[in-house]
């Protein structure tokens, strides 16, 4: 398989292309995932990285609108997100 580089514009679809940042969302954003890829364990288990992309969707997306929560189930933990 050949891969190709692309640019972002090349590879993001228009929609995300017209969505609006600025610089302090981009600073957000890589230090939070940088702050989560730090605290990820491979050797821990997938509950254990829920919980680590919980804090992150939390910090970067939607600590002022929505409450994110773990929701526990019959068979397996699911990350849920309320508005609120």
């Amino acid at each position: 398989m050949l891969l190709k580089s692309l640019t972002p514009t090349e590879s993001l679809e228009k929609v995300y292309r017209l969505q609006s940042g600025n610089r302090e969302q981009i600073d957000r954003f890589k230090v939070n995932f940088t702050t989560l890829l730090n605290r990820i364990n491979e050797q821990e288990s997938e509950e254990n990285v829920k919980g680590h992309l919980m804090d992150f969707l939390k910090e970067v997306y939607y600590k002022d609108s929505y409450l994110i929560c773990a929701l526990y189930g019959l068979t397996d933990e699911e990350i849920a997100i309320v508005e609120g």
